[in-house]
């Protein structure tokens, strides 16, 4: 089985653990988590890859003794796992700066491996639990926040391969998309991910869908499309809440479709189970499409296509 050993770095209190703990659905531990004390290791094994995850403490007195040359925190690292607390607008200047010296240690190994810039706790009605003190931040202003924190990122990790993200414990979601991205770079399996995606875009196009995705939380699969990036935003921004409000309402009352009306669109959230796997489907279309005809051909011309590809 392929060895692969991902780094999740980033100051105390970004979230690291919390990650972990919500990408293994310990929920239960989140409540009660303490400060990483130098690193915690654990295994995961996906798609036959065996992934040891290291997650290091954020203390300054812990960052500092991975960056020694003897360390052996960042050495032969296939992935990093940057985390910056998009809450903590007053940290951002020290994330920043721990970033840049991470890569700068890396530099003079003579490799550079792939970064993540997981942009954490990014959750509009994110609460303190520690302080029991709620934090409003309206969307708008999470979304400055990002754009500034990505043109700062933009000029730090030039010539690094990397990828920016927005994750919260609140939104599994989220992280699975996060964590289906670092997945796809380093294991062959991974191109099933793009052999899926290709049906997709036929299904999008067939029907004349404006976007669509397909999540199977069990492999990690995540493809989604858009045909244009107009229709990205808009679909990217309700896709993790409606597929949340989708799957919590399941709980009160089971229904196979849930239908939006946003403006001049409707978006489709629906799910299907096959051979043990749990497929969510959403696609966005105009108003006057028939979503059930549409729902009826994926069914029929292309769910079993994807199955037999994951399985």
């Amino acid at each position: 089985m392929e060895q692969k050993k991902i780094v999740f770095l980033g100051l105390d209190n970004a979230g690291k653990t919390s990650f972990i703990r919500a990408f293994d659905e310990n929920y239960n531990e989140i409540q009660n988590l303490t400060p990483t004390v130098r690193i915690e290791r654990s295994n995961i094994e996906i798609l036959d890859v065996s992934i040891s995850r290291w997650d290091c403490g954020g203390q300054e007195k812990f960052r500092k003794e991975y960056l020694m040359e003897e360390s052996q925190v960042l050495t032969e690292a296939d992935y990093v796992l940057y985390f910056i607390d998009i809450m903590a607008e007053d940290r951002y200047d020290e994330a920043l700066g721990y970033l840049k010296d991470i890569i700068e240690a890396y530099k003079l190994t003579g490799f550079i491996p792939p970064f993540m810039i997981c942009l954490h706790k990014a959750d509009p009605s994110y609460i303190d639990i520690a302080t029991v003190k709620k934090k409003m931040l309206p969307r708008w202003e999470i979304k400055d926040r990002v754009n500034r924190l990505t043109e700062r990122l933009s000029k730090l990790l030039t010539g690094v391969s990397n990828s920016i993200n927005l994750t919260s414990i609140y939104d599994r979601n989220s992280i699975l998309i996060a964590f289906s991205k670092v997945l796809k770079s380093f294991t062959p399996k991974s191109e099933l991910i793009d052999l899926v995606n290709v049906i997709l875009v036929e299904f999008v196009k067939k029907n004349d869908l404006l976007a669509s995705s397909i999540i199977e939380r069990k492999s990690l699969l995540y493809t989604e499309f858009s045909v244009d990036p107009k229709s990205k935003e808009l679909f990217s921004a309700l896709l993790m809440n409606g597929l949340i409000f989708y799957e919590n309402i399941q709980v009160v009352k089971r229904i196979f479709k849930m239908t939006l009306l946003i403006e001049n669109y409707r978006v489709m959230f629906t799910s299907y189970i096959k051979n043990n796997r749990r497929y969510f489907l959403t696609i966005m279309a105009r108003l006057e499409s028939d979503l059930t005809k549409i729902i009826d051909e994926f069914e029929t011309k292309y769910f079993d296509r994807i199955c037999t590809i994951v399985d």
